[in-house]
């Protein structure tokens, strides 16, 4: 009896050695794949009508598709770099067409910012010109006038006209101080525009070009604009009815973009020691959106005379110029990203790193003060996505074991 209780502890032992591979070199680690591996990128962002999320949005790409959530955010899994054009559609809103980048250097599961704004389109109104002037204002604010002359038709003509943010000017050669979907009945018409400008009229935006959306490019439409009206205090233009979508805004040049990484955490899966693999689910945070970096207080400072209103309208405008840069209004949002299952083989250590791509940018427009013309610099920090390495470690059990 005593004899079998000690070949019992013998062989206890011995079972029980066999999770330590330190006592074991001839038992191998379980090898498996590890999915977070497997060749996917994401483009990530919040849809927003105003400040508000949108649900229900459908973004595509090629013949992959997911819906915004309560909260308006989506995540949309590519797996190819260069070049992807993405849709966004919703019932009733203007839908949004824009070409989104990935990396040639990016690591698989790392991910595009994208947060966007979407508008109702606008009901279609009825008006009649025949014989006096009718005023469509776009946008709520009713800084932008749409005018049908009196007498341009001797019917009733069918309009819809909605301002809207058209996602983010890719090639930066201009910016929406307006930017409208425009649907007129009839023959085509053209159409004076005026834009009211808030500060004092010594101080506005200047160079100014209107733009119309052809085939997803924007095409520059040469002699639209009219100088600025000094004693109206406002920016007018001419368009044609047969375009849809047109965008009425100053002139950019790229100054500079200098892209960082800032470290965005870690998360470690400590495995050595153990034959079997083992699996995690992988969270991570994202952060998106812009804010100006310049400093406006003292932006101002070399043009003597205005007012604090002065100085308000007019970052207004920057604002609005830069919103039409990027796609979404100014502000800085994190979320969380399900980047799905980690599995680690046995005696494994795997290491995954996080990090914020930051985008430090620099535009150059151009103020008109007092008639004369000034080059400014606007500065802004864009999130623009999140990188992210993963590093292995492997335990004395795999040597000879590969």
């Amino acid at each position: 009896m005593k004899f079998k209780k000690i070949i019992m502890a013998i062989i206890s032992v011995l079972v029980a050695g066999m999770g330590f591979i330190s006592c074991s070199r001839g038992y191998r680690p379980e090898i498996v794949n590890n999915p977070l591996e497997e060749e996917v990128y994401y483009i990530i962002g919040q849809i927003k009508e105003g400040n508000s999320p949108v649900e229900g949005v459908v973004v595509s790409f090629s013949d992959t598709q997911v819906e915004t959530s309560h909260e308006g955010w989506y995540q949309l899994p590519v797996n190819q770099k260069g070049k992807c054009t993405v849709s966004y559609m919703k019932e009733g809103y203007i839908p949004i067409t824009t070409t989104v980048s990935i990396p040639e250097e990016m690591q698989t599961r790392s991910s595009v910012a994208l947060p966007l704004q979407m508008a109702k389109k606008n009901p279609v109104v009825t008006i009649d010109p025949s014989r006096d002037t009718v005023i469509v204002y776009p946008g709520a604010d009713k800084l932008t006038s749409i005018i049908f002359p009196a007498g341009i038709s001797d019917q009733p003509i069918d309009v819809s006209a909605t301002e809207f943010i058209n996602g983010p000017m890719v090639d930066l050669e201009h910016a929406g101080l307006v930017t409208f979907d425009l649907e007129v009945s009839g023959p085509e018409k053209t159409l004076p525009v005026e834009i009211i400008n808030q500060a004092n009229s010594l101080l506005h935006v200047g160079q100014l070009v209107h733009c119309v959306e052809v085939d997803g490019q924007w095409k520059e439409m040469a002699g639209t604009i009219g100088t600025f009206n000094w004693l109206r205090n406002i920016h007018e233009a001419t368009i044609q009815s047969s375009y849809a979508i047109h965008s009425i805004g100053p002139k950019l040049e790229v100054d500079t973009i200098l892209t960082s990484f800032e470290s965005a955490g870690e998360v470690v899966i400590d495995n050595l020691g153990s034959l079997f693999a083992k699996e995690v689910e992988i969270m991570s945070k994202q952060k998106m959106g812009w804010e100006i970096t310049s400093d406006m207080d003292s932006y101002y400072s070399i043009f003597p005379g205005l007012t604090d209103s002065d100085c308000k309208y007019t970052t207004q405008s920057l604002y609005k110029v830069l919103a039409s840069v990027n796609g979404s209004l100014a502000g800085v949002s994190e979320t969380d990203v399900p980047l799905g299952i980690a599995k680690v083989s046995g005696d494994t250590k795997m290491t995954i790193k996080f990090f914020t791509r930051v985008d430090d940018v620099s535009l150059q427009y151009i103020l008109m003060f007092q008639g004369i013309w000034d080059t400014k610099q606007i500065k802004y920090k864009r999130y623009s996505g999140m990188n992210i390495e993963i590093d292995y470690q492997y335990g004395s059990s795999h040597i000879g074991n590969q």
